[in-house]
């Protein structure tokens, strides 16, 4: 190590120099720390004026615009509330449409009212269709026959309904919807009642003797023609039980007094349909197969399917259909209709269309029911 060793007067004068150099340096320090910390403060209490103002500033701001919207807003409210357009108006207009509304819909339920009341005076001027015309009705046979007439008026309580039986180019055909009673069946022309064993039973034991047989059915009755077959032929004037019975049953006199609604509608009335008439009106419901009668001898008539032979009877018919003109399946009070016809096997029976679906033979004295039929109507 090397030690220098020097004169003690010049080294206190270099000590005393540096430690005044290093107070001089030391309060140059502080001064510029003080100065320093001034400067902040006075930097700080700037910005907290600086602060203060701008918040009073924008409080100031947003009071203003406060004020100015909410001054804005209350013109618009009591623009809209009391402009020309405003609400208070518009209420009023829509109180005037309400009741305007109201008035025109009454107004229009009242002109409905008064058009629909214009309309039925019209109506009941105006002549009301007399319904189908007779050829009209025959046309659309399978469709008609069977139907209910509504209209046709007779005194007798056992019948209620009457139905279409036939009809042909000018007239309508009419039969009662069920069995008659036999008090509501006149007496014959001689004023000898029907004979009858209860329910609605009829037969001819008594009233036989009021006719001679086919001479009773003149020219000038308008039903035989529904019996000329036999009628035109060499037996025509037959005096045979049967046909006395036929004779009470075609006395277009004494049944058109009982149900020929007192002349204001129907023709003629009789005691029930000829086999002519039943096989007629058969044949316009069922045109592809449907009855025949003929072939007479001095007795009476014989029957056939369109595609059979000619005998005393014929079966198969349906029962109760076209509402039971033909055949009706009710057994209870009768057990089948008189038809107006001699029958070809002896000279004490009649056709008859039994419940069961057979055309057939009866006698004369067992009781059977009477249906009555045929008025002719030109229009229903």
């Amino acid at each position: 190590m090397v030690i220098i060793k020097t004169n003690k007067n010049e080294e206190e004068k270099v000590v005393e120099k540096q430690r005044r150099e290093k107070i001089s340096k030391l309060n140059y320090n502080v001064q510029l720390i003080e100065t320093k910390k001034q400067t902040k403060e006075k930097e700080g209490k700037l910005e907290r004026m600086l602060d203060v103002r701008n918040n009073s500033g924008i409080t100031i701001i947003t009071l203003a615009v406060t004020i100015l919207i909410i001054i804005i807003l209350a013109g618009v409210t009591i623009n809209a509330a009391l402009g020309d357009d405003g609400l208070l108006r518009q209420a009023e207009q829509a109180k005037d449409m309400a009741e305007n509304s109201t008035l025109t819909e009454s107004e229009k339920m009242n002109q409905l009212a008064q058009e629909y009341a214009n309309m039925m005076a019209e109506d009941e001027e105006i002549e009301q269709p007399k319904g189908l015309s007779a050829a009209e009705i025959k046309a659309d046979a399978a469709n008609t026959y069977g139907d209910e007439v509504i209209g046709y008026n007779e005194t007798r309580n056992s019948v209620e309904t009457w139905r279409i039986f036939y009809a042909d180019e000018n007239n309508v055909y009419l039969i009662a919807d069920d069995y008659i009673e036999p008090a509501d069946a006149p007496n014959g022309k001689g004023g000898t009642p029907i004979s009858s064993l209860g329910r609605r039973w009829i037969g001819f034991t008594n009233v036989v003797n009021d006719y001679t047989g086919g001479s009773d059915i003149g020219a000038s009755n308008s039903a035989r023609k529904w019996l000329d077959t036999y009628l035109d032929s060499s037996y025509g004037t037959s005096e045979n039980n049967n046909m006395k019975a036929v004779a009470y049953l075609m006395d277009t006199n004494v049944w058109s007094s009982y149900y020929g609604d007192r002349g204001e509608n129907a023709e003629y009335a009789i005691g029930g349909p000829t086999l002519e008439m039943f096989c007629a009106s058969y044949q316009d419901t069922h045109p592809s197969r449907y009855l025949q009668c003929d072939s007479v001898n001095q007795y009476g008539y014989q029957i056939k399917w369109s595609d059979g032979s000619y005998g005393i009877s014929v079966s198969g018919l349906i029962q109760d259909e076209l509402n039971g003109i033909y055949i009706n399946s009710d057994s209870s009070t009768a057990l089948g209709m008189w038809l107006a016809s001699p029958s070809a096997e002896y000279n004490q029976v009649l056709f008859y269309a039994r419940y069961s679906g057979l055309v057939d033979k009866w006698r004369l004295y067992r009781y059977w029911r009477c249906r009555h039929s045929s008025p002719s109507l030109s229009k229903i």
